[in-house]
């Protein structure tokens, strides 16, 4: 798998980014934020995978860069494990 750590890397970083901006505009967390995090939480984490998907299933099929291709669908799940317990873990706050 090629460059798992750059593409697995750019991927935790954007997931960073969207996570601190969603906690940041909810408040936090505080009162009822918590789940309002979570709810709104699943949208951006759902487009992410999606996205890392479609282009690990272009990378595998149109591309034939398997290397590349198996990096990203790694990643794709990866980022919906990461993703849940972020969801899951905004609600606990």
């Amino acid at each position: 798998m090629k460059n798992f750590g750059k593409i697995l890397g750019y991927n935790m970083l954007i997931m960073l980014v969207y996570t601190a901006g969603i906690h940041i505009v909810c408040g936090g967390g505080k009162n009822e934020g918590g789940m309002v995090i979570l709810i709104i939480m699943i949208f951006p984490v759902a487009l992410h995978a999606l996205v890392n998907f479609i282009i690990s299933m272009v990378k595998f099929f149109y591309n034939k860069d398997s290397g590349q291709g198996g990096s990203y669908l790694l990643s794709t799940f990866l980022v919906g494990i990461i993703g849940f317990g972020a969801c899951w873990g905004s609600a606990s706050f």
